[in-house]
């Protein structure tokens, strides 16, 4: 996806419309409205041939003993593109009608379905109710009455045939507690879901999603959502694509009150778990005030220019409200680096623990805040520094529910923004009030610890991005064990690629490198970019052998250019190819030795660009590992290759220091997942003009 601009949502504890791979939450998303919905009636009456296309809902269920209801949608996602690269998607279902949900029958199971390409050609249909015209979808056909559907009526009498080709999520429904205009979701993650997400924004056989229930209440019990032709906007089916142009990682966020208790103890409690926020008074000297931190970090080298943000505050309390003492400012201040070590902490309204934050201290009960208690008065102090925005609160209109909006686009808050992306010093940020009221006057905000995940603080962060992505051209991995040190492994079955040690001293290391000669850098120049690996298996992680190692991304010198991938699936390389002793078997040696090398330091490495720090205990299969190469050395290297100069491409190694076997195997070029191939990032960016140009006339 090239020259856009977007936004990223960074949301406190959770994405506002989910989170990303690798914990994470924060992603470039898109939001899609069904291009077409339906919902099936059963064989067993006269429903069956009838289409509702149009209908207003989508039933899901039993009308009775072996009378399912089943709907049918799809999103049409190909404005994405074949370059976007998907890692989540979530389905969003609101409820709009519930007389058929019968308590005595129990709960029951909601299942989302991915169907077989086999029955793509349905069409959403124009009926609403009555029998379906040539080529509509009903329960008896696909496209009535001549294309029956692959797997059976309805597809299928167990929802698990051959027209159904994989269960996406289930969720269950409490009948008891269902109300109207509740939300449910699907989190789409799985192998086969991506790859469905991935080929449809390609433009690739759509099929759509089946949704259905187990079917096992044993008569009525069955849920109606808004469809596509609901009246009602915010119930209509909607599926968030989250992709990893822009923000994909969002790390662990922070907030937490403090409160000045004056002479009571609450100036030592901390409230860090707590499901809301204050700003203002609770009494004549009783200020609330709240910290904040959103981990921008996974922005880094992925964004052209940053232009604004706006932070958005839900309210949730407005008991503290008071009319007769006037509206009064909210005001955002930028905390200093000097207070970058506060904690969110592990309380509910209770004596902080140990190194928790409260008013008292930035980590109790041993360092204090600079700049005072409560980090100085409510204005800039040695603690607090840049005033980023305030919002005037109108106290006789201000409701639960309503969204208060701070707008950051102030040279200050822009740079700080950066240096949050770049991964420097992130001390968060501090919300007051004017503290003017000379009484209670405060409002509580969702925390992110709220229960509404669309309530909780979100940070939007609206930036430019030129970028285009690649998979890896070549790829392989070599072995230093002596029986295997000959061996290529260009085409391994397996498909992963093999980096760190399986044993105290045999070595895994991978060669990689990327073709960047089709990328349009007219009047433009690279900025950065970023390397993303993607963990395809753990049986080589052994956190008794060490709880972290070190993954770094090497250049090669130009000298060891002549490596290729190779064709053996862990067999001896052929002539010319790539292995542990050879750049080319059986020809030409690695600059540098065997390996390129015993410390990867050797002449045969140009520069180190970047380091990864593993951790053994948290790694899994899907999580992703990414280099951010900013360094001149890679900036300059991918600047040649993308002019079709000398491309020697990257070696990846680990430190090598673990006590025994810890080794990284991560998806090659050819893994069938999609999203787990080796995929570099670069972000281009206007050239700056050299020079001046004077025209003699």
């Amino acid at each position: 996806m090239k020259r856009t601009r977007m936004t990223a949502r960074f949301i406190l504890g959770a994405l506002l419309l989910g989170t990303g791979l690798a914990g994470k939450a924060g992603a470039a998303e898109a939001l899609f409205g069904a291009s077409d919905d339906n919902l099936l009636l059963n064989d067993q009456i006269s429903w069956s041939r009838h289409n509702w296309g149009v209908f207003p809902q989508l039933a899901v269920g039993l009308n009775a003993a072996n009378q399912p209801y089943r709907s049918l949608l799809r999103f049409d996602l190909s404005g994405l593109g074949a370059e976007t690269s998907i890692t989540s998607a979530t389905l969003t279902l609101v409820t709009d009608r519930l007389d058929k949900l019968q308590q005595a029958n129990g709960n029951f199971d909601l299942r989302l379905f991915l169907l077989a390409d086999s029955n793509q050609g349905w069409v959403q249909g124009t009926n609403n109710g009555n029998t379906a015209t040539a080529g509509e979808p009903c329960w008896r056909y696909r496209q009535f009455d001549t294309a029956g559907w692959t797997g059976g009526p309805g597809i299928g009498n167990s929802t698990a045939s051959a027209g159904v080709a994989a269960l996406l999520g289930t969720v269950q429904v409490d009948v008891t507690n269902t109300v109207l205009g509740q939300v449910f979701t699907f989190t789409i993650d799985s192998p086969e879901g991506i790859n469905a997400l991935t080929n449809w924004a390609a433009g690739g056989d759509n099929a759509g999603f089946l949704l259905a229930t187990d079917e096992a209440s044993g008569g009525q019990n069955a849920i109606y959502f808004g469809s596509k032709e609901n009246t009602n906007a915010a119930r209509r089916p909607k599926l968030t694509v989250r992709t990893t142009t822009g923000d994909i990682d969002v790390g662990a966020s922070d907030d937490t009150i403090i409160w000045n208790g004056s002479f009571i103890y609450y100036s030592a409690y901390n409230w860090g778990q707590h499901n809301l926020l204050w700003a203002g008074l609770n009494g004549v000297n009783w200020p609330y005030r709240s910290l904040l931190r959103f981990d921008l970090s996974s922005l880094r080298a992925r964004y052209t220019a940053l232009e604004s943000a706006t932070l958005t505050l839900t309210v949730r309390n407005v008991s503290k409200i008071s009319v007769a003492r006037g509206n009064f400012d909210l005001k955002l201040f930028m905390l200093d680096d000097a207070n970058a070590a506060w904690t969110e902490g592990t309380k509910n309204s209770a004596v902080a623990g140990t190194g928790d934050s409260c008013w008292e201290h930035l980590a109790f009960d041993t360092v204090g805040w600079a700049g005072g208690k409560g980090i100085g008065a409510n204005s800039a102090s040695a603690g607090v520094s840049n005033l980023l925005a305030s919002v005037t609160v109108d106290v006789a209109t201000v409701t639960n529910g309503q969204k208060i909006v701070f707008t950051l686009d102030s040279p200050e808050a822009l740079a700080a923004l950066e240096a949050w992306a770049r991964g420097r010093t992130n001390a968060g940020l501090l919300l007051v009030s004017d503290e003017a009221s000379n009484g209670q006057n405060a409002l509580g905000f969702a925390s992110a610890e709220h229960a509404t995940a669309a309530d909780r603080p979100a940070l939007a962060v609206t930036y430019t991005a030129d970028e285009t992505a690649f998979v890896a051209s070549e790829d392989n991995f070599m072995y230093s064990q002596s029986s295997y040190s000959d061996y290529n492994w260009g085409n391994w079955s397996t498909r992963q690629l093999a980096i760190g040690l399986n044993s105290a001293t045999l070595t895994y290391r991978t060669l990689m490198r990327f073709d960047l000669s089709s990328l349009d850098r007219a009047h433009k120049q690279v900025k950065w970019a970023t390397l993303t690996l993607t963990q395809a298996a753990n049986t080589k992680i052994v956190p008794a052998n060490g709880a972290t190692f070190e993954t770094r991304l090497h250049l090669l010198s130009g000298a060891n250019a002549g490596w290729i991938e190779g064709t053996k699936s862990a067999a001896t390389a052929d002539t010319g190819e790539s292995c542990w002793n050879w750049q080319r078997y059986n020809t030409v040696t690695w600059t540098g030795g065997a390996g390129i090398g015993i410390s990867t330091n050797s002449a045969g490495i140009a520069a180190t660009l970047a380091k990864v720090l593993i951790n053994t205990t948290t790694i899994n299969v899907g999580t992703q590992i990414v280099f951010h190469i900013e360094t001149p050395e890679g900036l300059t290297a991918l600047e040649r290759w993308a002019r079709g100069g000398a491309n020697e491409g990257f070696l990846l190694t680990t430190d090598e220091a673990s006590s025994g076997q810890n080794a990284l195997l991560v998806g090659s070029s050819e893994h069938g997942t999609a999203a787990y191939r080796p995929t570099l990032r670069v972000v281009l960016e206007p050239k700056i003009p050299q020079g001046t140009l004077i025209r003699v006339l």
